[in-house]
């Protein structure tokens, strides 16, 4: 086992693209942290500097506190899951499984005894004498992840492992990456750019955009508390809607939300700190699709609402709407229990004010 740390870990390829830009980082021993991003945000060249694949320009990686820079990746002890993968197709499941360990000039002995307990793990005892052809992508994956945890590594590495599966196929292999990784224990950096396996798979989650790290927590933290708009609208599904809105002060020294024709008083918790008159009047607001209501409940206050479309997925029904009178291009997410309609498209929702974010003009939460 092994903690992992990065400190202001940065990574500038010849062409001048900077992927990681000051990278501080820290994964405790046995736990399993979800980097997630979009496509190109950095998180793959993160998983190659740490499996030693690429060199930091800048800054220091750690392994259980010793500095492992210019270590090679062998001498690294960590095992690396790719998306594709990597099965050598000539070879049986048996053979693939033993290829790490035959390199390592492992005793016969020791490597069926390690090749029977993975199998027994992954659930692949009766798969061991095919050929990766004859295997499904869920098997492929299995044995791939049996390859990389049959030597034992001190940190293990997943990228993109689902993203060749269906959605059947890729909710069955996270449970089995969930189970295995509460029976095992094993230091964990797991890449994505799926939120939901973010949510339903990690200790932790670090968010990246544009090689920059934004905010590290657990899914509740990044859920509930979100410190930007990237954050906010990349956590959940469908993300937070945001939409542009101003933030005033009646005479009696009552705080309102408004935005279009929606007028929403502000309760204390929700009054941003630190921001002066002038800046509170462009704001952007936030608010999650089930905080939504279709019936008036103690505390709500009813917005008008134009629905655009409605999606029915069984036991929730999304309703997509603009808010009248506001210059918001997309329109936003309502979730609705799956037996409820907006009856026309010119209805109201009900929203409770403290279920609102404020973001100032630089995408940061304000309260």
């Amino acid at each position: 086992m092994a903690a992992v740390e990065f400190r202001n870990v940065s990574k500038r390829f010849a062409a001048g693209t900077e992927a990681v830009r000051n990278l501080n980082l820290a994964i405790d021993d046995g736990e399993l942290v979800v980097l997630v991003g979009p496509s190109g945000c950095g998180k793959s060249t993160v998983l190659r500097l740490l499996a030693g694949l690429e060199e930091p320009s800048a800054g220091e990686i750690l392994l259980d506190g010793k500095v492992v820079n210019r270590i090679s990746p062998r001498q690294r002890n960590i095992a690396m899951v790719f998306q594709n993968y990597a099965l050598y197709p000539h070879m049986t499941v048996r053979d693939n499984l033993a290829f790490p360990l035959r390199m390592r000039r492992t005793p016969r002995e020791t490597v069926a005894r390690k090749i029977a307990d993975i199998a027994g793990i992954l659930d692949l005892r009766e798969l061991l004498d095919r050929r990766p052809g004859q295997l499904s992508g869920g098997q492929k994956q299995r044995v791939a992840m049996g390859r990389a945890l049959v030597r034992n590594p001190s940190v293990f590495l997943l990228d993109e492992p689902l993203s060749n599966l269906d959605a059947k196929l890729r909710a069955q292999i996270r449970a089995d990456i969930s189970s295995l990784q509460k029976r095992l224990a094993r230091t964990t950096l797991y890449v994505t750019h799926d939120q939901v396996e973010a949510m339903t798979l990690g200790d932790r989650i670090a968010v990246m955009e544009r090689g920059e790290l934004h905010q590290v927590g657990t899914p509740a933290e990044l859920y509930r508390r979100p410190r930007s708009i990237f954050v906010a609208r990349f956590i959940g599904n469908p993300g937070m809607n945001i939409f542009s809105a101003s933030v005033l002060r009646d005479k009696d020294g009552t705080w309102r939300l408004r935005t279009g024709n929606w007028d929403i008083p502000l309760p204390p918790e929700k009054l941003p700190r630190g921001g002066s008159p002038e800046a509170l009047r462009s704001i952007r607001a936030g608010l999650r699709p089930e905080s939504f209501g279709s019936a008036p409940e103690e505390g709500t206050v009813p917005c008008a609402v134009r629905a655009t479309a409605t999606e029915f997925l069984g036991h929730e029904t999304l309703v997509y709407f603009h808010i009248p009178g506001a210059q918001v291009a997309t329109p936003l997410a309502a979730r609705l229990p799956g037996h409820m309609t907006l009856p026309e498209p010119a209805a109201e929702l009900h929203i409770h004010p403290s279920a609102l974010y404020l973001f100032g003009g630089d995408g940061i939460l304000l309260q």
